[in-house]
């Protein structure tokens, strides 16, 4: 079976609209996936805990980095994952550079 991510007819980019926190963002339109819908998108490819920073650090650093990155950008959702409480867990591509590569710090091993 392969996985469809659906974005509103004629609309493959989505604007962020607000970073949650150092791996969750909103997005200006929806996505669909596996039967559900929604427009807040888990960043899948690094790992707040997998860092040298010490202990209430890495989530303040990471959100910084992605308001300065992604705030008000066009992106695109790609390799969907899961869907954690509702919210679609995918990579993000801006300019077709995976944000995980603006994260070294927290890669996943």
């Amino acid at each position: 079976m392969v996985a469809i991510l659906r974005y509103p007819q004629q609309k493959r980019m989505s604007k962020v609209t607000e970073i949650l926190s150092g791996n969750t963002i909103r997005l200006s339109s929806s996505w669909e996936w596996g039967g559900s819908k929604g427009n807040t998108i888990i960043i899948d490819g690094y790992d707040l805990n997998k860092s040298s920073f010490p202990e209430g650090v890495a989530e303040p650093f990471a959100k910084q980095r992605l308001i300065s990155i992604l705030q008000g950008k066009e992106i695109s959702l790609h390799t969907p994952a899961s869907l954690v409480n509702g919210i679609l867990k995918c990579r993000v591509f801006l300019d077709g550079v995976d944000i995980t590569q603006y994260f070294p710090e927290f890669q996943k091993g």
